[in-house]
């Protein structure tokens, strides 16, 4: 009887255990997706310039990754410096566009 309950004892805390781990790997993949994808964005908006076509939509992104939870807070913090940076353009009217 006592092996029985020390072997059940031993499956029970390596199931909790894989479980945690399993969590664990599931929490690091989402925040690296997350991460990756924020920094794409980022990435993406602070390689145009004024005059760019789709500047005017890549300061939005910056402003809205500053402010995004899901984004991780380095992130947030760079898109934020970021969009302060970017001097703001006069916009373009729609008789302009090509």
């Amino acid at each position: 009887m006592d092996t029985a309950l020390i072997t059940a004892t031993i499956a029970a805390a390596a199931a909790v255990f894989a479980a945690v781990m399993t969590w664990n790997a599931a929490k690091r993949t989402r925040q690296s997706s997350e991460r990756t994808h924020a920094w794409t964005r980022i990435v993406w908006a602070a390689q145009l310039h004024p005059g760019d076509r789709g500047y005017d939509i890549s300061r939005s992104v910056l402003r809205s990754i500053a402010t995004l939870r899901w984004a991780p807070e380095d992130d947030r913090e760079l898109a934020s410096e970021l969009s302060q940076a970017v001097e703001p353009v006069e916009p373009v009217k729609p008789e302009e566009y090509p």
